[in-house]
């Protein structure tokens, strides 16, 4: 016997909420192989990758001015050269200065921030 789900259901009959225990508004049962509980399982799960896709494209920019502050901070403090870095790399980065408005200097704050 397949497990049944208490399902909840909006204003247009789509379900809104799933479980496995019985909850207020939760009056239908259906299996869990149901085409809708399937659906809205789906659904559920493209939404989360959604939103997961949108959060590391988020933190991936945050990383990259870390990432490129972090190398200004160790060329400033003669740890290491551009001329260590790949010929590619230097060159990427010189643009993202120029890019950035700054040709020398550290920006690890930005305009409204204060120390």
């Amino acid at each position: 016997m397949s497990r049944l789900f208490h399902v909840k259901r909006d204003a247009n009959r789509m379900i809104s909420s799933v479980s496995s225990k019985p909850l207020p508004g939760h009056d239908e049962k259906l299996p869990a192989g149901h085409p809708e509980i399937i659906s809205f399982v789906s659904d559920i799960d493209n939404e989360q990758d959604r939103v997961s896709s949108s959060n590391l494209v988020t933190t991936d920019y945050h990383m990259l001015r870390i990432v490129e502050d972090l190398i200004e901070i160790l060329v400033a403090k003669n740890i290491i050269k551009c001329t260590d870095l790949p010929v590619e790399a230097a060159a990427k980065l010189d643009y993202r200065r120029q890019l950035r408005g700054s040709n020398v200097g550290i920006e690890l704050l930005d305009d409204d921030d204060v120390i």
